[in-house]
């Protein structure tokens, strides 16, 4: 579903991002993260 404008995308990621390199700071946990939302924004 690709309703979403690019800005938007950026600016979900970015905030998404920073709270999860925040809390976790973890590559594996950012990774899986960015993942899914990756797959799910494709897909």
């Amino acid at each position: 579903m690709q309703t979403f404008p690019a800005a938007w995308e950026m600016v979900i990621f970015t905030f998404f991002g920073k709270i999860f390199t925040f809390i976790y700071r973890k590559d594996t946990v950012i990774e899986l993260t960015y993942g899914t939302i990756a797959r799910r924004v494709l897909c």
